[in-house]
């Protein structure tokens, strides 16, 4: 280029612009580490979720509580072990729950048939105490057609239908 080589030096910067160009590159480095921080991330959550499939793998099937112990063993990390653990634990209390409520719909039904066998026995007993050989024939009759019937409704419903 030709001309004047006075002309062509710049004027030095201002230092508002100086202070600018250093917070830019101040941004772009810490960018620069945040991208490399996730990448990180990244990386450990793959090795992590490799961990999870070989401790499933080399897993007996029998103690649930093993897992977190293998997933280290194969390389996962500590959270990804102690994620196994709660994971497990929320099993584990689901688990609970539910033979609780299973516990708590056998108690009622039991409680049910004993209310009902107890109407029944009452119902028998009356009979049983009832002087008039002919109307504690025609009471047997009565429950004995109830009974029946009633079998013979849930004997058709199973085997005809």
């Amino acid at each position: 280029m030709g001309g004047y080589p006075a002309l062509m030096i710049r004027p030095p910067e201002s230092p508002l612009e100086q202070v600018a160009r250093v917070e830019q590159l101040k941004s772009a480095v810490q960018g620069q580490q945040l991208q490399g921080l996730q990448i990180q991330q990244a990386q450990q959550q793959l090795a992590d979720q490799k961990a999870l499939t070989q401790a499933m793998i080399g897993w007996d099937g029998k103690n649930p509580g093993d897992l977190p112990m293998l997933v280290l063993k194969s390389g996962g990390s500590g959270n990804a072990a102690m994620a196994a653990q709660q994971h497990i634990l929320g099993l584990q209390k689901t688990a609970g729950e539910i033979a609780k409520d299973d516990a708590v719909t056998q108690q009622d039904r039991t409680k049910t048939l004993l209310e009902q066998n107890d109407q029944a026995r009452g119902r028998l007993e009356s009979i049983i105490g009832l002087k008039d050989p002919a109307e504690k024939q025609a009471q047997w009759d009565k429950v004995v057609i109830e009974k029946y019937s009633c079998l013979m409704f849930l004997f058709r419903m199973e085997y005809l239908h």
